[in-house]
């Protein structure tokens, strides 16, 4: 099978490839047009280096290519990605301010393999990596980037009415986001016994489900100009992937190493954050065990060996079984959603393709306990 692409044929293994390529240039392209267009380099040459260097790491453009896959799914006469890749990197531009708040807020050390932003800027000038100058500078280094996200989310050749109601769905994945986040951080000042599943599952959805896979899906389509209900169950199929996404990501900070993350592993246990990973080993310990797990999750400069030992009552507790079975019934769930998509058939491989990873993410977690 074979598909088109761009006004060119390209076999399947190739498609993604050529996507996520396409979608590095443009970003590299757009932010240079942008730095001129702002005068970011003869304003700040610091501002200009961190921006720069933060959107040239290596990442997994999911959200441009959900998008892009989206809108070329429910086209139904021959269209080329280049009409909307400015729109689709929006998303990745919005990740990226998102990010850069997230490592902030979180103390992160590290992003993508390297240092985070806010942590490149303490050392570009030479102060120390905890002082608080790099945080504030890093703040107002990601509002630029989100407010260079919208002006491209706008840079493309639509109707007014598709623009302005995908432009919609842009606009409310951040700020369901940032809801998410504000749950998340507020959560993390209280104590695991204090913390509901429902607060947990909610921060998923907001934080993760929306703008990594609803928004994009959605915005995608409705520029390709599916209906209202289609694009409701479209939403319902990334609500779903997005859930078994961000519990799966719970695992990975535990069992997998940093050059397979890219981040700094056991960070969710420094941050102490409340994943449903933690919360259903508190919940299913009893005793004295249920007692030991609370001190030492709740302890703050956890070392390496306080860190190994809450991994393994978190496999002795049963929990990590019992949500691996449930990332196993999201992925199932998604899978019978996405049967019921009408996209056009070559595309709905791209997706199974997604899921598939996520299945097999999860069984090289399985083999790991």
């Amino acid at each position: 099978m074979e598909i088109y692409c761009a006004g060119l044929i390209f076999g399947d293994f190739l498609v993604i490839d050529i996507l996520k390529k396409e979608i590095s240039r443009e970003i590299k392209e757009s932010f240079d047009s942008l730095e001129k267009k702002y005068c970011l380099k003869s304003a700040s040459p610091l501002l200009y280096f961190v921006i720069k260097d933060f959107f040239g790491r290596k990442g997994k453009r999911i959200r441009p290519l959900l998008f892009i896959l989206s809108y070329l799914g429910y086209s139904f006469e021959k269209k080329s990605y280049k009409d909307v890749l400015k729109p689709a990197i929006a998303f990745e531009f919005l990740h990226a301010f998102l990010l850069i708040h997230d490592d902030i807020i979180d103390e992160s050390e590290l992003r993508r393999g390297k240092p985070t932003l806010h942590k490149v800027i303490n050392s570009r000038i030479k102060i120390s990596k905890h002082d608080r100058l790099g945080g504030y500078l890093g703040i107002v280094a990601g509002d630029i980037i989100f407010a260079m996200a919208v002006e491209l989310f706008i840079s493309f050749k639509t109707s007014c009415e598709k623009k302005e109601t995908a432009l919609r769905e842009f606009i409310s994945s951040a700020i369901w986001t940032g809801e998410g986040e504000f749950i998340d951080v507020f959560n993390g000042k209280k104590t695991l016994d204090k913390v509901i599943d429902q607060d947990i599952y909610r921060t998923y959805e907001l934080k993760t489900s929306v703008y990594t896979f609803l928004a994009p899906l959605s915005a995608g389509a409705i520029i390709a100009g599916a209906g209202p209900s289609e694009i409701k169950l479209l939403k319902k199929f990334g609500s779903v992937l997005g859930r078994a996404f961000q519990i799966l990501d719970d695992f990975l900070d535990i069992f997998m190493t940093e050059e397979e993350t890219g981040k700094s592993k056991f960070q969710d246990f420094s941050e102490k954050k409340k994943t449903f990973l933690a919360w259903k080993t508190y919940h299913s310990l009893k005793g004295r065990d249920k007692k030991i797990f609370f001190n030492l999750f709740e302890k703050d400069d956890k070392s390496i060996e306080a860190c190994e030992k809450i991994k393994d009552m978190i496999i002795k507790s049963g929990a990590a079984f019992f949500i691996l079975d449930m990332i196993d019934g999201l992925i199932k769930e998604s899978l019978v959603l996405l049967s019921r998509l009408k996209i056009k058939k070559e595309y709905k491989v791209y997706f199974a393709e997604l899921i598939e990873k996520l299945s097999s993410q999860t069984f090289a977690v399985t083999r790991k306990l």
